[in-house]
């Protein structure tokens, strides 16, 4: 999100890499009997970081945000980093190529290396496996690093399918690398929580978890194979800005409802400038499953828009006066079963649509119109209830 701040239409963007970031940095003397290789009877210890400790990028992305404040605050440079990746973005091509020249002058300066086989500039840029385009204002995922990904994953994979564990020192990674793609991919937000389950618990895993696990790790296996092939996935997103949504009439979409656990379900929808929006009142069919589970019921609401909306390409807003169905959408989970299977559903739909979700809470008392919308088929004695405001 700090890099698409900087990205703007059109512009030229430049990325570069500090080669062996962690093994510039010495460790303190009293620390480095924790981190030694024996090999054929002899120790031998690390004097630099140790590439794969947990604390390295912590430790020394702290340094970063000090160079960060150099760059920013000396050079007016606008740029982004995360460890040793470093983008930056300007209107000209040979602007953003100076400011990327005077962030590896510095660095170098301070002892390190610049990897010059990763410094790449272009109105397209794969950073840190996202690939940005400035001509379209779009992001979407690099074809090389998800195949890369989707092997490794396939590897973990069949060895869970032979009944046994992966080591847990790999599973930590595997969850980080997913939390980042989920970041983007909504609908992957639902299908992470196995793996930090299975981080947790590792071998006193239920078998029940460990179902679950594979499951999530094949729709895995299936996005990261549709992001290989560039052109058979539709999960395309705009960087988006407040300038942005303030000048698109058409940028921001807004859904309002409410729903009764006895009669039915009701909501009202329209574009944010919009004055006129459309409503719609439905009572539960015969073949609804009721339960007790109040979040369901809002949840059914949403998910009935979504499969009959033709919105597309926006952010959507939905609004409720159910909490802890806007923990469940922001969250991306929840823990009853059937309310689950009814978010995956949703997330889906929004990244199918491209639309960037946002559930917002309003006091029951805002919501009176949404609420009499709930009822309303049912006082009719009609299934369904359209209508414009």
């Amino acid at each position: 999100s700090d890099a698409l701040k900087i990205v703007t239409p059109n512009c030229y963007m430049c990325v570069g890499d500090i080669e062996r970031y962690f093994h510039t940095y010495p460790t303190a003397w009293d620390d480095r009997n924790y981190f030694c290789i024996q090999y054929k009877g002899v120790t031998w210890c690390y004097s630099k970081c140790c590439f794969g400790h947990t604390a390295c990028p912590y430790y020394t992305s702290t340094f970063g945000a000090e160079y960060y404040r150099w760059f920013t605050h000396i050079y007016c440079i606008q740029c982004s980093y995360i460890v040793d990746d470093w983008l930056t973005a300007a209107a000209k091509l040979a602007r953003s190529l100076a400011q990327m020249n005077t962030i590896s002058n510095v660095l170098e300066s301070c002892g390190f290396t610049m990897n010059d086989a990763k410094f790449k500039s272009g109105q397209q840029i794969v950073f840190l496996g996202i690939l940005i385009d400035s001509v379209t204002m779009t992001i979407r995922f690099d074809s090389v690093s998800a195949k890369g990904f989707r092997v490794e994953l396939q590897v973990y994979f069949d060895i869970l399918l032979d009944n046994k564990h992966l080591d847990i020192n790999i599973v930590r990674p595997i969850c980080g690398k997913l939390n980042w793609y989920a970041e983007i991919v909504q609908s992957g937000r639902i299908h992470i929580q196995s793996f930090w389950n299975y981080f947790r618990h590792h071998k006193r895993s239920y078998p029940a978890s460990m179902i679950q696990l594979k499951k999530d790790i094949q729709w895995w296996l299936q996005l990261l194979t549709s992001w290989e092939h560039e052109d058979s996935t539709d999960l395309v997103y705009r960087i988006l800005s407040a300038d942005v949504l303030a000048k698109d009439p058409h940028s921001i979409y807004v859904v309002q409802s409410d729903a009764s656990g006895t009669d039915g379900y009701g909501y009202y929808h329209s574009y944010l400038s919009s004055r006129n929006p459309l409503f719609v009142s439905k009572s539960w069919g015969k073949d609804f499953i009721h339960t007790t589970n109040s979040m369901y019921f809002e949840l059914y609401a949403l998910s009935d828009f979504l499969i009959e909306t033709t919105v597309r390409r926006c952010v959507l807003v939905w609004i409720t006066d159910n909490e802890s169905s806007t923990w469940a959408v922001n969250k991306g989970n929840c823990k009853d079963p059937a309310s689950r299977v009814l978010l995956a559903s949703i997330l889906g739909l929004c990244d199918s649509h491209q639309l960037q979700i946002i559930a917002l809470w309003v006091p029951r008392e805002s919501n009176q119109f949404a609420d009499y919308l709930s009822h309303l088929s049912t006082y009719l004695n009609r299934s369904t209830v359209y209508g414009r405001l």
